[in-house]
């Protein structure tokens, strides 16, 4: 294949592409321990990492933000739920605006590719670590150090993608919002074109480094660590009663040691021996309550939440008007965190598979704005039997509803041409067939008194038939009230003033020409049965 580039015009030869990949040639990576600095961890510590991040080192912040999730089963559950979030739409590979045939043809190619790529899902969650962190790197690379990249008879796929952790990877100090792999040099190693799938979250404005909301986190997290260790240490004191042991006069060091071992370790065992003439006391424990602990963990553990879910009620739930208050939030989770998340994660999976797929096979027609893009399906269905009854109000009464509004509305496709529909009053799919009789215009027969196509018993159906366009006309100025009105008492007056300037000159005529139409047909049908 000839030489090629990547979305940002580097070069690079598909003959690379089989190589091994980059992290394999970095033997230190592999080699590299965790240091766990959630051990101690003190605010002027935090204080440290953060600024050390900032300057380029990002191996001691990404090192706590996995210890955060390992330690904190509430930040844990709540990421998982940020991080799953993208999986319950569907997607699809758009081409092109205006895409010519052959370039929807090739969108519909580079998808079958993509579903055909293993643990494709994993990916997906890998990419969406990003959140936490700030940014998440996946090589496209197999576990025997091989290029992940093969050729499937003709066209070229992805046999395996890697996650990478956080802590291998840096950013130059002169360049903060690029990513770059730790090899040991004070600006790091460049990302090979084609080997990366990499996803930059923008969580929180700012430099890459502090793109994460783990950010935030991490400060919830140490105040919360504090407030357990002094909850169990309050515990550890006031849970137990005071044990007192009295020994008699003139005890020895060794009864007395042995009264003291027993006191010890009577409240653990709930059990003991001490010497006859000896005995144990239990006082009450020292006033104290957990009350001031347990606010501050709630209070932190409350802040989690909403720093990662925007809302607390799908893990705190109350015990009044819980049902409809979570509803409520979980609306607003999905307009402000989910779909703004699956859109950004939408743009970096175009970029680093799509458009390596479609770049490889030769499948571009044009530059690179005209590449397929991947899309998530992050729409809603509104309520069926809302629609199912408001639409033949609203087109009873005038309002011209294009077909294709209630099909988007309702995320119904519409039918391609052949395809079984459902048809009304039957339990089974009938093909679609084309309506191959020439409409009769309803005004045209009625004039003409075409009894073949009206007999008298359709004289009314054909009369409102033909009254439609001049009903339409008038109850004009009323669909504009309503489109514009914001209440009821807005339609109500509104209507107060309409009703005197509506126009029913053509309605009135169409009725009367209809009236001298039935009587004339009525004259006719006596006059043929005498």
């Amino acid at each position: 294949m000839a030489e090629i580039v990547d979305i940002y015009g580097r070069p690079l030869s598909s003959s690379k592409l089989q190589n091994e990949p980059q992290t394999a040639r970095i033997a230190s990576l592999h080699s590299r321990w965790e240091d766990h600095p959630s051990r101690g961890l003190t605010p002027a510590k935090l204080a440290q990492i953060a600024e050390q991040a900032e300057q380029g080192d990002l191996e001691a912040q990404n090192q706590l933000f996995d210890d955060i999730e390992e330690k904190d089963g509430h930040v844990f559950s709540e990421m998982q739920k940020r991080r799953a979030g993208p999986l319950q739409f569907d997607w699809s590979i758009e081409p092109p605006h205006d895409a010519t045939e052959r370039e929807k043809k090739n969108a519909a190619l580079i998808e079958q590719i993509i579903r055909d790529i293993p643990d494709l899902e994993d990916i997906i969650l890998g990419m969406m670590s990003a959140v936490g962190h700030g940014f998440s790197c996946q090589e496209i690379a197999t576990d025997n150090g091989d290029s992940g990249w093969y050729r499937d008879g003709s066209f070229w796929s992805i046999r395996s993608v890697l996650f990478r952790p956080q802590t291998w990877f840096q950013v130059p100090y002169d360049r903060q919002n690029t990513i770059h792999l730790r090899d040991n040099t004070p600006q790091g190693s460049p990302l090979q074109p084609f080997g990366w799938l990499t996803h930059v979250h923008k969580s929180k404005p700012g430099h890459l480094a502090r793109g994460g909301i783990h950010r935030v986190l991490a400060w919830l997290f140490l105040f919360k660590m504090f407030s357990i260790r002094d909850l169990s240490e309050f515990l550890e004191i006031y849970g137990l009663p005071l044990r007192v042991g009295k020994y008699p006069p003139g005890a020895s060091k060794d009864e007395k040691s042995a009264l003291l071992r027993a006191v010890m370790s009577i409240g653990h065992n709930a059990g003991g021996i001490i010497p006859q003439g000896m005995e144990i006391e239990f006082q009450d424990a020292a006033k104290g309550a957990s009350d001031p602990f347990m606010a501050i963990i709630q209070w932190a553990e409350k802040s989690q939440s909403k720093v990662i879910n925007g809302q607390t009620l799908s893990s705190d739930i109350g015990n009044v008007g819980a049902r409809a208050a979570t509803e409520t939030h979980k609306d607003i989770q999905h307009e402000f965190i989910l779909v703004p998340d699956t859109r950004q994660l939408q743009s970096s999976l175009t970029r680093d598979l799509v458009f390596p797929i479609t770049t490889l096979n030769g499948l571009l027609t044009a530059g690179a704005n005209r590449c397929p893009r991947w899309r998530f399906d992050t729409g809603e269905t509104d309520d069926l039997a809302l629609y199912a009854d408001a639409l033949p109000k609203l087109v009873n009464i005038g309002m011209q509803i294009p077909a294709s509004y209630a099909h988007d509305k309702l995320r119904i496709p519409l039918p391609e041409k052949g395809e079984p529909i459902l048809s009304a009053g039957q339990n089974s799919l009938t093909p679609q067939q084309p309506d191959q009789t020439p409409p009769v215009t309803a005004t045209a027969a009625l004039r003409r008194g075409d009894r073949e196509h009206n007999p008298p018993s359709d004289m009314t159906a054909l009369l409102g038939r033909t009254a439609e366009p001049a009903f339409l006309k008038m109850m004009g100025p009323v669909k504009e009230l309503m489109a514009r009105a914001s209440d009821l008492g807005e339609v109500r007056d509104g209507l107060a003033e309409l009703f005197p300037t509506m126009d029913a000159q053509d309605l009135a005529e169409t009725l009367t020409e209809g009236m001298l139409a039935a009587h004339l047909a009525g004259r006719d049908d006596i006059e043929e049965n005498l």
